[in-house]
């Protein structure tokens, strides 16, 4: 996180002690990052009703792909929050739907793997 950044999501304000404020507004940012992480843990083991340490493993992969089939591009610039709350239905409607479909863990990993790389070449075509 840079000074800019911080301005540019509402940390800090344009005309204060640079100085001060950003290391305020970084540790402000960091701090409600671990809380929230923290509240992921306790919710993530309150639904498996223990604690393991790999319960969460991939789970940045369905983010991604969230991200990206709400229509926000890798490269950057372009996107908004309603697609990706769009995005993230559509990865739990696909998840479920193999779950249901008995589909070994592996194998929905590519298939959510092959979401990604199907939406990123959409967008550079469509970029061009």
């Amino acid at each position: 996180m840079n000074m800019r950044h911080a301005v540019m999501v509402g940390l800090m304000g344009r005309h204060a002690d640079r100085f001060h404020e950003y290391h305020a507004a970084k540790t402000l940012a960091y701090s409600v990052c671990g809380a929230l992480a923290g509240l992921a843990g306790i919710v993530q083991a309150a639904r498996s009703t223990t604690g393991q340490p790999n319960a969460g493993m991939m789970y940045e992969l369905d983010a991604i792909a969230s991200v990206v089939i709400g229509g926000t591009s890798l490269a950057g610039g372009v996107g908004g929050v309603g697609g990706t709350i769009l995005g993230a239905l559509l990865m739990g409607v696909i998840s479920s739907g193999l779950d249901m479909l008995n589909v070994p863990s592996y194998y929905q990993q590519v298939v959510k793997g092959l979401i990604i790389v199907g939406a990123v070449m959409l967008d550079r075509r469509d970029s061009k």
